[in-house]
C-alpha cells in the first residue's frame, strides 16, 4: 500500500510541475493559437492532479527547479523543444502509470492522456525557428563545402599549414555566417 502512496505522490508532483510549465509556456506565447494549446494542456495536467490527489488525499509541491529549467529552455530553445524534452522524461511515467493502474484504475486513463500529448498535441505547436532550422542547417552545409575547397586551394599555394589553417578560419566564419544569414532571410521571406 506504501509504495502505491508513494507511486501516487511522484506523479503527482510531475503532474503539478508540468501543469506549472504549461502555463506558463502559454503566458508567453503570442500566437493565439499555440497558447490554447498550452493552455489545454496544462488544464489535462492538472485534471490528472486531481485525480491522483483523490487517491492519495494528501497534496505534493511542484518540483520547482524543473520548473525553471523547462522555461529556461523554452525561453532560449524554443518552446517545442522544452516539452519534447518534457514529454521525453514523461515515457518513464507511462511505466508507473501502468504499475499503478492495478490497484487506481483512473491511471489508466492518464496514461492514455499522456500517450496522445506525445502523440498528437505537441504537433499542434507552431514555431517559426523550427521552420528556419532546415535552411539554416543548409548554409552550413554550403559553408562546409566552400571552407574544404577553401584550404585545398590554400594547402597548394602556402607552405605554411599554420597560416593556411588561420586564413580558412577567418574565411570560413564569415562565409558560414553570411550562408545562415541569407537562407534564414530567404526562408522569412518566403
Amino acid at each position: 500500500k506504501s509504495s502505491v502512496k508513494d507511486g501516487l505522490l511522484v506523479s503527482q508532483r510531475s503532474e503539478m510541475t508540468e501543469f506549472i510549465v504549461y502555463q506558463r509556456l502559454a503566458a508567453r506565447q503570442k500566437n493565439s493559437r499555440n497558447r490554447d494549446v498550452l493552455l489545454r494542456l496544462s488544464q489535462e495536467e492538472k485534471a490528472h492532479y486531481d485525480v491522483l490527489k483523490k487517491r492519495s488525499g494528501e497534496d505534493a509541491q511542484p518540483a520547482m527547479w524543473m520548473v525553471h529549467l523547462y522555461s529556461a529552455l523554452a525561453r532560449f530553445l524554443g518552446p517545442t523543444f522544452s516539452i519534447k524534452l518534457m514529454e521525453r522524461l514523461e515515457r518513464k511515467r507511462q511505466e508507473e502509470y501502468k504499475e499503478l493502474a492495478g490497484e487506481v484504475p483512473e491511471a489508466e486513463g492518464i496514461m492514455r492522456d499522456e500517450i496522445r500529448h506525445e502523440q498528437e498535441v505537441i504537433s499542434l505547436i507552431e514555431e517559426r525557428k523550427l521552420s528556419y532550422l532546415g535552411t539554416m542547417a543548409r548554409g552550413v552545409n554550403e559553408g562546409v563545402v566552400e571552407i574544404t575547397g577553401e584550404v585545398a586551394g590554400l594547402s597548394l599555394v602556402f607552405d605554411r599549414p599554420f597560416l593556411v589553417g588561420i586564413i580558412a578560419l577567418i574565411t570560413g566564419i564569415a562565409g558560414s555566417l553570411s550562408l545562415v544569414s541569407s537562407e534564414y532571410l530567404a526562408a522569412h521571406w518566403e
